[in-house]
């Protein structure tokens, strides 16, 4: 639930914004959840419009306290940045259960955010806007995923996943991997999602190469009953057996310091799979590499 609950204040969030709304107040408490489970975020008393006109006086502070922004705190003009800031300590406290910036009255608590280093938890969504940016792009990106219409048609796979591995050509030949790709049978699904789906694939698996071997990704399926199971298999350094559970669900990561991204590669892989009544599975054995079979209706 805690994460659906971040999800659609991310969605809210950038309604916001994308109207130049600044809320300005951003807390648990005006985050509500409805009888019917509809997420709201309440209180837009505080919220100003971007490039509007300044309500308050520059040097005064509005919002609540312990989820202020810096400048927010030093009373200095905001914009949605703030906003994403506030929405990080949201996201601190509901994955964590306590808040990053701690005090016994309202001025500690602002000379902590001020002064006392980003607790790590909170430091990957803080580091930039920039990065917080794209932490709400996936969010959104994944919440947006179960209202796009689909265009199921039958899919030609050997030129989808050309033009996968043609797209990706950079990231291919940065990484030194090589990409061995067989011939595929046909599915039936929606042309972009299912790029989506080997996109993400194949990136995960040059994330996690082997720097003691050369890296090699091997794309190969047949056709079994109704359906058509692909499997995208690599010789990188493997998930453990505890692991293979958990990397599907969003923002797991198997090596945080390793690479870029926010965790949700092989989660939208799974929500996309799941509306095409298709299936994602991995097998894996640490230093050996890892297979990722799918499975999509036959065409």
């Amino acid at each position: 639930m805690k994460k659906e609950v971040l999800v659609l204040v991310a969605e809210g969030l950038q309604a916001a914004h994308e109207k130049s709304i600044v809320h300005r107040d951003i807390k648990s408490s005006n985050i509500m959840i409805s009888k019917d489970g509809k997420i709201k975020i309440m209180d837009f008393g505080l919220a100003k419009i971007r490039g509007g006109v300044q309500l308050t006086k520059e040097h005064s502070t509005l919002g609540t306290v312990a989820y202020m922004s810096p400048e927010q705190a030093r009373g200095e003009y905001v914009d949605h940045r703030s906003d994403i800031w506030s929405f990080g300590v949201v996201f601190f406290e509901i994955l964590t259960g306590q808040l990053p910036f701690k005090g016994d009255y309202e001025q500690a608590v602002i000379y902590s955010i001020l002064n006392e280093e980003i607790p790590k938890a909170l430091g990957f969504i803080t580091t930039s806007a920039d990065k917080m940016d794209a932490v709400l792009s996936g969010l959104l990106r994944l919440s947006r995923l179960g209202q796009a219409a689909l265009k199921i048609e039958r899919l030609d796979m050997d030129s989808l996943i050309s033009n996968v591995a043609k797209n990706m050509e950079y990231q291919i030949k940065e990484s030194g991997v090589t990409l061995d790709i067989e011939h595929l049978p046909g599915c039936f699904g929606d042309a972009s999602q299912i790029n989506q789906v080997f996109s993400n694939l194949i990136d995960n698996a040059m994330k996690y190469l082997d720097a003691s071997r050369a890296g090699v990704i091997h794309i190969h399926g047949w056709s079994e009953d109704n359906s058509s199971i692909y499997c995208v298999e690599d010789n990188g350094t493997g998930i453990a057996a505890d692991h293979q559970g958990k990397i599907f669900e969003i923002f797991h990561r198997l090596e945080p310091e390793k690479g870029s991204g926010e965790g949700l590669g092989l989660t939208i892989v799974r929500r996309i799979l799941d509306r095409h009544n298709g299936k994602v599975w991995v097998e894996s054995e640490p230093g050996v590499g890892s297979k990722f079979f799918v499975s999509l209706p036959s065409a």
